[in-house]
């Protein structure tokens, strides 16, 4: 995954300026991606972990703790979200949920 990130040029300009703790310029951003954009302005929503990007979620509510949600790139993006959203686990039960014993 490292060299896709690599690759991607809106995750890896802004990981680059996040793993040097210095938010890029209005000037440096001109020219970027609207999703390079997007990240620069949720710039305090960033942080850098084990050398990935990650963005910080909401905070559960039971444990206190942020959730962190990786910033992947665009080229397994969609794979992702399928694989999570088509596992038999995911989704609900519909309307009539089956009742435990």
């Amino acid at each position: 995954m490292a060299a896709m990130k690599n690759e991607d040029r809106d995750i890896e300009t802004i990981a680059r300026a996040e793993y040097a703790t210095k938010k890029p310029d209005n000037i440096e951003m001109v020219d970027e991606s609207p999703e390079s954009r997007h990240y620069w302005i949720i710039w305090d929503q960033l942080l850098v972990k084990e050398g990935e990007l990650y963005r910080r979620g909401r905070c559960d509510s039971l444990t206190s703790q942020t959730n962190l949600q990786l910033v992947t790139p665009k080229k397994i993006r969609q794979s992702i979200i399928r694989h999570s959203h088509n596992a038999v686990t995911a989704g609900h039960h519909g309307v009539k949920k089956p009742e435990l014993s």
